[in-house]
């Protein structure tokens, strides 16, 4: 593979996510599990969970990791620039162009009908997950998260992803 490959793999998902790292999850799937052979089914599942976990974005360290993976610290680098240039890019025009357009009509509408759009690829994301994450262990551990949260809802979000972290760590042995 080259690294040029490699670079326009996560550019195109770099363009075509609006939303954030979970936004960009299923067309990661598609692009490097379906189109590029890149990762398995399995794990693509674990390089998100892996993702997640680790500190920094989604689409990020994900394009490390494979860039990594398929083509070394080059690899790592062309990944990586490959999905942090065109947001970059984007982000620029984007600003100076809301800078503008900011109140007119036409652009909250526009911006109105984004949101559901971003729900909707986030929703896959979670479809995505259920299908190939879904065992009993995983219930036990959502089901425990949910019953703290609502028992203790003031108490801080990271005891919930303790609580995770120990019960993945017993469960999964």
């Amino acid at each position: 593979m080259t690294l040029l490959k490699l670079m326009l793999v996560f550019a195109k998902v770099a363009v075509l996510t609006f939303g954030g790292g979970y936004a960009m999850v299923p067309i990661f799937e598609n692009e490097l599990v379906r189109n590029h052979a890149f990762l398995t089914a399995d794990e693509f599942a674990n390089l998100v969970g892996l993702a997640q976990v680790t500190p920094g974005p989604i689409g990020f360290n994900s394009a490390t990791y494979v860039g990594m993976a398929q083509g070394g610290l080059a690899g790592a680098l062309a990944a990586s620039l490959g999905v942090v240039i065109p947001s970059i890019v984007i982000s620029l025009l984007v600003a100076v162009f809301l800078r503008r357009a900011a109140d007119a009509q036409w652009m909250k509408l526009l911006m109105k009908g984004v949101r559901p759009c971003v729900v909707g690829i986030i929703g896959a994301a979670v479809v995505f997950f259920a299908r190939t994450a879904l065992c009993w262990q995983g219930a036990v551990i959502f089901a425990a998260v949910v019953l703290l949260r609502w028992k203790l809802p003031k108490l801080n979000p990271l005891w919930s992803l303790a609580l995770s972290a120990l019960l993945g760590y017993v469960l999964f042995l």
